[in-house]
């Protein structure tokens, strides 16, 4: 084939990681030392967690397994097998139990309900990650957003072509230091206050 006859650039596809591919690289130490996570076969270095973020997750993991109803399990920064393609590590998502229901199992492909605390990477979770987990059906999906000091809910997954994986939240409501709000599950009551620095 000449380079004439060559596929222009934008027929090219850019290679994407399998789940089994990306476990592969981890066991020959291609990560060690940084944190990733596999989003639609792209790895992604996370940025460093700083201390209100660190604290956010330390208080929210309290209060999660102190208010929440022992048949779910709370997992706190652990791996989602939600596709083949697809490895997210949630800060908290909350998934069916009880807990010795998943002794010696894989990840969890779903879960009831996720929360993310972010700050550097606010816009990822607002809009990639929102997609990605409406897509696959996850009911509830919360941001505690420490760069305007406030929890965003969404909930009401929808097919939406514009976004990265056709999917949205139908529905946002957004609560204030002053506020309080409870999840889908359960009657767990969490005052955005107390969770953020």
């Amino acid at each position: 084939m000449t380079l004439a006859q060559s596929k222009p650039l934008d027929a090219l596809a850019p290679l994407r990681w399998s789940r089994s591919e990306y476990y592969q690289l981890a066991e020959e130490g291609y990560f060690q030392g940084k944190r990733v996570m596999l989003i639609d076969g792209e790895i992604i270095q996370m940025p460093g967690q700083k201390e209100p973020h660190a604290w956010a997750i330390t208080v929210l993991n309290r209060i999660l397994i102190q208010r929440f109803d022992p048949e779910y399990v709370v997992r706190c920064q652990l791996p989602l097998n939600i596709s083949d393609f697809s490895e997210p590590e949630p800060d908290f998502a909350i998934v069916k139990g009880p807990l010795e229901s998943w002794r010696g199992k894989a990840h969890p492909t779903l879960a009831e309900w996720i929360i993310e605390v972010s700050d550097t990477t606010l816009v990822f979770d607002q809009t990639v990650k929102q997609s990605l987990y409406a897509a696959h059906g996850i009911p509830e999906y919360w941001i505690v957003n420490l760069v305007d000091r406030r929890c965003e809910v969404y909930r009401k997954p929808i097919e939406d072509h514009s976004m990265r994986f056709g999917w949205r939240y139908e529905q946002l409501n957004v609560f204030g230091a002053e506020h309080s709000v409870s999840p889908l599950l359960g009657s767990a009551v969490i005052n955005v206050g107390e969770i953020l620095p």
